[in-house]
Parts: structure tokens; sequence; C-alpha cells
């Protein structure tokens, strides 16, 4: 076993390297999962918009515009002028401005009045969903008060009522039926971001290993050993075979890592699992692409950067898929990576794949397992050309 102890010693000397990916990824990890992983639920929340009144009426009705928006708002009441506001609105200091004329409640309260009311004098930012959300509900709020005050109630009480109604919330609330989408468990952020680690980790291991023994002198050396070809060739798969093993199972405590247990217990914890395993052949072929094809550790710690920063970018490690431009999705396509990280986002989306789905992640499996061929057969092409001296 003299080969396979001497990969695994240059392996367990450069730990510290790859001990410093997996706590980058520990990292980032935890970030992620404690920025984005949000239920359904919470995300129906109101916001607050910043609001300010010029108010030249003081009537019941004004006095009740000012109290309801002031339920969920920031509102400031001011005398500055027109131009003072709108220069604030174009700093978007403010987000909306609305100016309450003099004979505002005698012309919404007249009943004997045929022509249209006075209206409030609004402003906000061009095109902000603000804007049209604030003026749909002040609408609604003075359509309420006339409609209160033609009942009989005198202006104060319509006012008073027309605030009280608004203090009714909608309960919202999301069925969860067995196909619906759901937010993404916390574990698949850590799944999201195996490319990376894996890459990182393997490249700069497996090519600092057949660096070390890619020398004429060692090549010579192990050569005139008496340890035969073939069991040269099966103790460096072992080695490897032990590091391969070794990183996977370190990559498969991440959810325990980050406080998810109940990844080890979930529905899809074994697509995760084959999934985690094509990505480390994949993954495992560019670390022997790579290795064969460096021949100095400047240029190893160069390649390390370029390929998993650069698949990171390109195939939704760092940036969701769905929100990355169609240009780079396209080019994403036609990596092995890519497939991973849509087989990741369909299992972390819904409690359960449709048949559409299901289809969708085997295809998808399909594609890593075809990379892993393609690369591992253009290792083998170049790795016999340098011993016949043609590469």
């Amino acid at each position: 076993m003299t080969v396979c102890k001497g990969y695994l010693k240059i392996i367990w000397r450069n730990m510290g390297q790859n001990l410093m990916y997996l706590a980058i990824v520990l990292f980032v990890t935890i970030g992620m999962a404690s920025q984005t992983e949000k239920t359904q639920e919470n995300i129906f929340s109101r916001g607050s918009v910043d609001i300010a009144i010029v108010d030249e009426d003081g009537g019941a009705a004004a006095e009740g515009v000012v109290r309801f928006l002031r339920k969920n708002n920031s509102v400031t009441l001011t005398d500055a002028s027109a131009e003072a506001l709108s220069r604030k609105l174009y700093y978007r200091e403010i987000d909306f401005v609305i100016r309450i004329p003099e004979g505002f409640t005698e012309s919404l309260f007249d009943l004997s009045a045929d022509n249209e009311n006075e209206e409030l004098i609004v402003s906000s930012v061009p095109g902000s969903t603000e804007g049209q959300f604030m003026k749909a509900e002040l609408s609604q709020f003075l359509n309420q008060m006339r409609a209160l005050r033609i009942s009989g109630m005198t202006d104060e009480e319509a006012a008073d009522k027309a605030s009280s109604l608004a203090d009714d919330e909608a309960t919202v609330s999301i069925r969860k039926g067995r196909s619906t989408e759901r937010s993404q468990p916390g574990y698949s952020y850590a799944f999201r971001l195996l490319p990376y680690l894996y890459l990182s980790v393997l490249i700069y291991a497996v090519g600092t290993v057949m660096q070390a023994f890619s020398g004429r002198t060692v090549r010579a050396r192990i050569a005139a050993s008496p340890v035969t070809g073939l069991s040269q060739v099966l103790q460096r798969c072992l080695a490897f075979f032990v590091l391969f093993a070794g990183l996977w199972l370190v990559s498969m405590l991440l959810p325990a890592l980050i406080g998810h247990t109940e990844f080890y217990g979930s529905a899809y914890m074994g697509l995760y699992i084959g999934n985690s395993l094509l990505l480390l052949a994949d993954c495992a072929s560019v670390a022997m692409l790579a290795g064969s094809l460096v021949h100095s550790t400047q240029a190893l710690s160069a390649m390390v950067n370029i390929i998993g920063l650069g698949v990171s970018f390109m195939c939704g490690v760092f940036v969701p898929l769905g929100i990355m431009g169609k240009g780079m999705r396209s080019v994403g396509r036609f990596l092995p990576f890519y497939w991973y990280e849509t087989v990741n986002d369909l299992l972390g989306s819904y409690d359960l794949l449709s048949r559409q789905a299901m289809t969708q992640v085997r295809s998808a499996f399909l594609i890593q397992a075809a990379f892993v061929a393609a690369l591992i057969t253009v290792t083998a092409v170049l790795a016999r050309g340098r011993r016949r001296g043609q590469v």
C-alpha cells in the first residue's frame, strides 16, 4: 500500500487549505439560511409609506384622512411649499404628498351637490407601486366616509366610523396542498453551495497529488519498484476514493451543522444524496482533468479560483437560477453544475414533485452522468498522449 499511503500523505499535508474552503461554505450557508429562509406567511406583511400632508381644510373629513393614514404609515403634517415637497419626492425623502384643499370636508359631505366632490391633490414618485396603492386606499376611504354621512351620521361620526373600519385586517392563510410550492428549507441552501465546495477542495487536492507524482524522477522510481502496474492503479483509486468519500460525508453533515436535522428524515433525502453523488463525480472528473493540465502550484491555485468562482456565478450557486439572466442561463446549461442546481431547486421548492418535475430530475441526473463519462474520456486521452510523449 506504499502508493496509496503516499497519495494520502500529500492529501493530509494540504488539509488546512481544504478546511478553509469548508469554513467559507459553512459561513455563507448560515448567512443565506438566516437571511432568506422565511415562511410564506411572514412574507405577506404591510409596508409603511412616508407621507407628507398639507392640511388647508382642518375639517372632520381632513382629520379622518390623517387618522386613517397614520394607522400604518409615517405621516408628517407640514406647510412646506409645493416646490419643497417636489424636491423631497425627487430625492426619495418621502413617498407620497397629499394636499387637502380648503372646503374639502364641506364638499365631500355636501349631500345636495350634484357635481363631483372636490378631490384630494396627491403626488407620488412616478410609476411607484406605493403611489398607486395609496390612491386606491384613499379613494375607498373617502367613499366610505361619504356613504356613512349619507346614512345619517354627523361629519365627525362618519369620519370616526370610517377610521375604525380601517382597523379590520384581512387574515392571510396559505393552504399547504401536497403539490403546492413552498419556501425552501434551510438545508437546501447548504446543498446549493456544494459545487463550490467540491470544486475548490478537489481541484486543489487532486491537482497537488498529481503534480507530486508527475515528475520524471518519481515516475521512474515507481516504474522500477516491485509494485505492479495494476496494483499502482488500484492504490491510486483507493486513495482518491478515501478523499472523495471523506469530502462527501462531511458535506452530508452540513444540514446538522447549520441546525437543520430535519433533512435526515425528509421525503427527498434519497434524491438529494443521489444528486450530490453525481455532483461529486462531476467535480472529481473536472479535478482530474485540471490536474492533468496544470504543472505548477500557482497555476493550480488560479484554476481553483477561476473554475470554482466562475462555475458558481454561472450555474446558480451564489445567485439563484430564477433571478439569473436568460443569456447566463443559456451558457450554464452546457455545464453539469447547472443541472445539479436545477434539481436542488426543484427538491427544495415543492412538497410533492409532479410527474413533469420528476421527469426533469431524471433528465438532469442523466445529463450529469453523461458529463462524467465525457470528462473521464478526455482525461484518459490526455494521459495516454502524455505517456506517449504526444502531449
